[in-house]
């Protein structure tokens, strides 16, 4: 097994014009007797003797002293960071991760998987259980609103095994922003690699609710198959009730009140408005209303695969609907 081993760059070397033993210039009169002479080899620098600083194993004093030492002097990337503490984690020094992790946030490395990991990796080594829900605590106020963070987040706790965690950040950021199809799409996978048949009904029925991009069809399609997937799964398991439940509960998920779709040939540019009972207009410069109305695509010619526009309303209210169609230019 393989530790990581993060270590100071050797001593400074000896500049050519400080080296010792350095080549003069022969004299006049000795320059037949220097061009015979066997050529003398340059002289080496002396040896190093700046020992080697272990970040995870220290040769004597604080255990965190190889950490601080580490961030100071290389100044590493998050990413760089990340990656060291992976190694670790992997070769079961979770001791190590965690120290790494303290000296970082100490040093600024602010950033939101730490407290995921350092959590992860605090219930790993047996901490008391208050140490864990502190860390936990401070990663609630660090971003627990900003959607970005927690997926990020969630990735790397994916890196370092913990799933059903990863699981629980997908299904946070997606609270926080429905329409984002990371979090179901990501966590759809993890869902069946935990063979989770409730994640993945989450996930399948979260995507063909609320994902409404320009390529949704994708989407919408990947979860039918999953969710079919799953059903003949349960199904040969003996679990029927949970597969009738599961498609239920996709077939209810994926209805849409309202789809408008404008298609047009040649390489004229039309654009799509819809006007809802509540007054408010759907359209690309408001795509989104507060009657529910999306506006899912922007088209134009000549290419006929760009000449269209669509509108969705997946739950809509009462009343009259007006579509309006505008005449751009082109033919």
């Amino acid at each position: 097994m393989t530790f990581a081993s993060f270590s100071l760059p050797a001593s400074e070397a000896v500049s050519e014009a400080d080296a010792a033993g350095r080549r003069k210039p022969p004299a006049a009169g000795n320059r037949e007797q220097d061009e015979g002479a066997a050529p003398r080899s340059a002289p080496q620098p002396p040896p190093s003797t700046k020992k080697s600083v272990d970040a995870a194993n220290p040769p004597a004093g604080d255990p965190a002293e190889g950490w601080r030492t580490y961030l100071r002097v290389h100044k590493p990337s998050p990413s760089k960071l990340a990656q060291k503490l992976l190694r670790l984690h992997n070769a079961g020094k979770h001791e190590s991760v965690i120290r790494g992790i303290r000296a970082a946030l100490v040093a600024g490395y602010s950033e939101p998987w730490m407290y995921e990991v350092l959590a992860l990796s605090l219930q790993i080594a047996g901490h008391p259980q208050d140490e864990i829900e502190r860390v936990l605590l401070s990663r609630v106020d660090f971003a627990a609103t900003d959607v970005s963070n927690i997926l990020v987040s969630a990735a790397y706790l994916t890196r370092f095994g913990a799933l059903r965690r990863a699981l629980q950040l997908y299904q946070q950021a997606s609270q926080l922003d429905p329409s984002r199809p990371e979090p179901y799409a990501v966590a759809l996978k993890l869902a069946q690699q935990e063979q989770d048949v409730d994640a993945i009904q989450w996930a399948t029925c979260g995507i063909v609710r609320h994902v409404w991009t320009s390529d949704y069809p994708k989407w919408h399609r990947m979860a039918e198959v999953v969710c079919e997937e799953t059903v003949r799964g349960l199904r040969a398991d003996g679990r029927a009730a949970k597969a009738d439940s599961l498609l239920r509960n996709f077939q209810q998920a994926r209805q849409c009140d309202l789809l408008v779709r404008l298609q047009w040939a040649g390489d004229a540019d039309l654009d799509l408005e819809v006007e809802e009972p509540w007054g408010t207009r759907c359209s690309l410069q408001f795509p989104r209303t507060p009657g529910g109305g999306i506006f899912v695509r922007d088209g134009y010619g000549p290419n006929q695969e760009r000449c269209v526009e669509e509108y969705v309303c997946p739950v809509g209210v009462p009343g009259r609907y007006r579509i309006h169609v505008k005449y751009v230019s082109g033919n």
